[in-house]
């Protein structure tokens, strides 16, 4: 008697995270425009500025979005798509409520559909904590944010480690392991508003200088975005630039570049 073994083999293929880093700002100086004039957006509901730098000390440089939750107002920017699945990820924002925080504050948001897993990603300030989700995969932060004051705050995920972290003024605020993937492979970018179980929540009060950049930052780099308050290389071609994250340029009133102990 002949026997036949049949093996059925199944073989699987891990995604590779893409290599090529975009880096996308809104420094929303009265603008919607990105610093590349790629990722453009537009204002929603008549959404407009703040340009007042008393009791602001952090953004007294420019201007930055000033918005109502009972208007419904935000900022969205439909194209192009920005493409975020399988990657890591760090989205950074300064904010400002006028209002106690209650119930859901978006900050950002990408959806592609809101009631599935792992295909709508939300980063808000929910009763007073941070809070980031990519649909039934979230975290929640401990820090308590009050109304007033200004807060630099962060949302990194790491494909490579699985981790979602927040972080509130540079400091690890909590971290997550094992989070899976985000896979939305379509949707428009809210700034001020986001999208939870088909629900839309808003921003009250004031968003500057939001960033997000496809690679995992690393504590250092988002402490020092949030305290470092400026750099002045003085290296040409722009000797009076500033390379912090502020961007609060100067001017030159008499005075001569020469050669330096660095550069």
């Amino acid at each position: 008697m002949k026997y036949q073994l049949q093996l059925n083999i199944t073989t699987t293929t891990a995604k590779t995270e893409a290599s090529t880093v975009i880096s996308v700002y809104w420094s929303l100086d009265g603008v919607t425009s990105d610093s590349s004039n790629t990722y453009n957006g537009i204002l929603i509901s008549s959404a407009s500025y703040f340009s007042t730098a008393n009791n602001q000390p952090f953004v007294g440089y420019g201007q930055g979005l000033n918005l109502s939750s009972s208007s419904s107002q935000y900022m969205s920017v439909s194209s192009p798509f920005l493409d975020l699945t399988y990657r890591s990820f760090t989205i950074e924002a300064w904010i400002f409520s006028t209002t106690v925080y209650s119930g859901d504050y978006g900050i950002f948001g990408q959806c592609q559909c809101t009631t599935c897993s792992n295909q709508c990603l939300y980063f808000l300030v929910r009763g007073g904590h941070l809070f980031a989700s990519f649909t039934h995969n979230d975290i929640s932060g401990s820090q308590t944010l009050t109304n007033n004051l200004w807060y630099y705050v962060t949302f990194v995920y790491n494909y490579n480690t699985k981790q979602q972290i927040l972080y509130v003024n540079g400091i690890q605020d909590t971290i997550k392991s094992d989070a899976s993937v985000y896979q939305g492979t379509n949707g428009t970018i809210d700034v001020g508003s986001t999208l939870v179980l088909s629900i839309r929540n808003y921003f009250n009060g004031y968003i500057d200088n939001v960033q997000i950049t496809t690679r995992a930052k690393s504590s250092d780099e988002i402490l020092t975005a949030a305290t470092l308050a400026g750099y002045f290389s003085f290296d040409v071609p722009s000797p009076y630039n500033d390379y912090g994250p502020n961007g609060v340029n100067g001017t030159q009133n008499s005075t001569v570049i020469v050669s330096s102990r660095v550069n």
